[in-house]
C-alpha cells in the first residue's frame, strides 16, 4: 500500500513539472493558450498524511 502511495505522489510530481514545461514553452512561443486552466501545476497528494492514516 505505501508503494502505491508513493508511486502516486511521484506521478503528480512529475505531471506538475510536465505542466510547468510546457508553460514555460508557450510562454516563450508567445502561445499562453495551450494550458488548460484546470491543469495541475502544483502537487496536491498528500502521501505523509496518507500513510499516517495506515499506521
Amino acid at each position: 500500500m505505501r508503494g502505491l502511495i508513493d508511486s502516486a505522489a511521484t506521478q503528480e510530481h512529475q505531471i506538475a513539472l510536465l505542466w510547468k514545461a510546457l508553460e514555460e514553452l508557450s510562454v516563450a512561443q508567445s502561445k499562453t493558450d495551450c494550458i488548460p486552466s484546470d491543469a495541475a501545476k502544483q502537487e496536491s497528494f498528500e502521501a505523509a498524511r496518507i500513510n499516517q492514516l495506515l499506521d
